[in-house]
């Protein structure tokens, strides 16, 4: 069963196992809090720390384990900057108020792609109820 919440990382069970309180749901039926593993045992792995918001798309295996896998969209919604690499300079200082432009519009950008996700997912949850 694929799984898109919105969630808040608590205590650390184990190595890589979180409790995880549901702040919204946007598809499956699961309980406000529950467990999920973050493995983290390749480059692509996502670092999961107690006290953070993520957005995880996930599924449930067929041992009813919640997994974040690292090739999702599954991300902590407050350092969402650091999945995009800013734009590159251009070359020799050319263009260099077009350059800082574009870098300021970077800084800026990660939250508000980040509420349309959130409205995107908020109007498909409530056309499938």
């Amino acid at each position: 069963m694929d799984l898109i919440f919105l969630a808040e990382t608590g205590q650390e069970l184990d190595s890589g196992l979180f409790v995880v309180k549901v702040i919204e749901n946007f598809k499956g039926e699961f309980n406000s809090e529950i467990k999920i593993l973050n493995p983290q045992n390749d480059y692509c792995s996502h670092y999961v720390k107690p006290g953070e918001k993520w957005l995880i798309y996930t599924y449930q295996n067929e041992y009813n384990i919640v997994v974040i896998d690292g090739c999702s969209r599954s991300r902590n919604i407050e350092k969402t900057k650091y999945l995009v690499p800013p734009p590159p300079p251009y070359p020799n200082g050319k263009q260099k108020k077009k350059y800082e432009l574009m870098y300021e519009k970077y800084l800026k950008s990660d939250r508000g792609f980040i509420g349309d996700e959130l409205n995107q997912l908020r109007k498909i949850s409530l056309n499938q109820h």
